[in-house]
């Protein structure tokens, strides 16, 4: 039968989809994806066998998708998380190295169909789990939260300045320690707030936790349960709907 969909009154009526052909990406996984908004591109962040990173920018036209070559960080990690910086035009991303298991956060700009990295900016000196980071588009600024393995997750604030970023001081937003994996956050910009969610290692509960970037620091501002679940490792994913 036909595709169909519903129209703004109500009423359904046919509707057409085309699949493009699958685009090889030539990795062995793929970390994750942003859209900058900026340049109109989507990139992939990948890797190999050795965890050595590379991104790959794509530019979508006519419903089709089109790559440019891959270029790489020059760094082996593990977690890569990546948020658009739309008041600088540039891209952050956050992993945990292979080497000496640190957190950073890179600056990559767009330019065409390719990219270019900063220098690294350590963030945490420590084996660190759940990296995540959202922009704030009210703040104009970046959030990274992050664990050690059963740890209490903490937050750092940063702020981009051409191709490096800067970062507030750490605070611990709970005492609840966290799990290695399943974390995610998310900017609600209706509210001016960030959404916390992850999994403590007591019965796996949600611990979710409201956070807000107030004159260059960060507030916590609640924290609830919001459920029990089997004890069993989790991967949440939090998206805000305009």
């Amino acid at each position: 039968g036909d595709i169909v969909g519903f129209n703004s009154n109500g009423t359904i009526s046919s509707a057409s989809a085309e699949l493009q052909t699958a685009v090889d990406l030539g990795a062995t996984q793929i970390y994750s994806a942003v859209y900058d908004t900026g340049n109109d591109k989507v990139v992939f962040f990948l890797y190999d066998a050795s965890y050595n990173i590379t991104a790959r920018v794509g530019t979508i036209s006519n419903g089709q998708i089109s790559l440019g070559t891959a270029v790489a960080l020059g760094i082996a990690g593990y977690y890569v998380s990546p948020a658009y910086d739309a008041n600088s035009g540039k891209i952050v991303i956050v992993y945990r190295k292979v080497s000496d298991n640190d957190s950073y956060a890179v600056v990559a700009t767009v330019s065409g169909t390719s990219i270019s990295f900063g220098t690294p900016v350590l963030f945490n000196a420590a084996t660190s789990y759940n990296l995540c980071i959202a922009y704030d588009s009210n703040a104009q600024k970046v959030l990274v939260t992050y664990n050690g393995n059963g740890s209490y997750p903490r937050a750092r604030v940063g702020t981009v300045s051409g191709t490096s970023i800067s970062f507030g001081t750490e605070l611990t937003y709970t005492a609840a320690a966290g799990v290695s994996t399943g974390g995610s956050l998310v900017f609600d910009s209706n509210a001016n707030k960030f959404l916390s969610v992850y999994p403590r290692t007591t019965n796996y509960d949600l611990l979710c936790t409201v956070l807000t970037i107030s004159e260059q620091m960060l507030l916590l501002e609640l924290c609830i349960v919001l459920a029990a679940t089997p004890s069993q490792e989790l991967h949440i994913q939090l998206l805000y709907q305009h």
